[in-house]
């Protein structure tokens, strides 16, 4: 990993948190919580619906091998 990606998560995060106020520390747990369970669901969300052209395409690989 180069410097560069290595410093892009917060890159990010200072921009998800630039505006807002947090007084509290537990304010602060809270939404870095919510914003990293926000990344985990779009990160897993767009590898399954690579998913669906590339088994499409495994199987009418093996079909063309079977017929």
């Amino acid at each position: 990993m180069t410097v560069r990606n290595s410093t892009l998560p917060f890159i990010r995060l200072k921009k998800f948190l630039a505006g807002q106020r947090l007084r509290f520390d537990q304010d602060t747990k809270h939404v870095l919580q919510d914003w990293l369970k926000g990344l985990a669901t779009n990160f897993f969300e767009g590898g399954i619906q690579k998913l669906v052209p590339r088994y499409d395409k495994c199987l009418n690989f093996i079909d063309d091998c079977v017929q």
